[in-house]
């Protein structure tokens, strides 16, 4: 017969071998419970990645729409502002033709008044028949370049003359500002040969 003594120490063997297998089982159970878990952590990761994707995208897109909304409203303001400047400008330059277009028929009419008498002589005007040349400028000596001086001087004159202003003052003006010494000859030359 065999002894239960020497039994024992197998079945402690058998009872270990058991509970070592069955340990394993639990281990093993345990590492495929937490492998299970990290899968499902990372889908969840990833869902929550593409959902905060998606989310910045649509994000993205409306701030977009919205610059976009903000451009065309600039654009159409621009454009109105334009459309008026550009009004203004076409009515402005017509407004400046016709000035031009009065400034000529008023410049014809004062060059082709008809002399009726003394009193028909508004400021010492006097028609001319027809224009002369204006008279060539003179130059400095040794410059070849025109006398500026008598030249404003003699557009002064011709703005004062046409303005109604005195004949004898218009002469003393080109005396005294402009040191035009033969201002009689000018004013002769402006209103035709000085009165007698």
């Amino acid at each position: 017969m065999v002894d239960p003594e020497a039994r024992r120490p197998e079945s402690e063997a058998l009872a270990d071998q058991a509970q070592r297998t069955s340990l394993g089982a639990v281990v093993e159970n345990a590492g495929n419970r937490v492998q299970e878990i990290l899968d499902a952590a990372e889908r969840v990761t990833a869902e929550i990645q593409a959902d905060a994707e998606a989310a910045a995208a649509r994000y993205l897109e409306e701030r977009r729409h919205e610059a976009d909304q903000i451009v065309e409203g600039r654009i159409d303001e621009l454009a109105d502002l334009t459309g008026g400047l550009k009004s203004r400008l076409a009515s402005v330059q017509q407004e400046a033709l016709a000035l031009l277009a009065e400034l000529e028929a008023i410049t014809t009419r004062i060059v082709r008044v008809p002399s009726t008498g003394q009193g028909a002589d508004p400021g010492g005007l006097r028609p001319v028949p027809d224009v002369e040349p204006a008279p060539q400028p003179v130059a400095y000596p040794g410059t070849g370049r025109p006398d500026r001086a008598r030249q404003q001087g003699i557009l002064r004159a011709t703005q004062m003359a046409v303005a109604g202003t005195d004949r004898a003052e218009i002469e003393r003006m080109l005396r005294t500002e402009f040191g035009i010494e033969d201002a009689a000859a000018v004013l002769d030359q402006l209103y035709g040969a000085s009165p007698a």
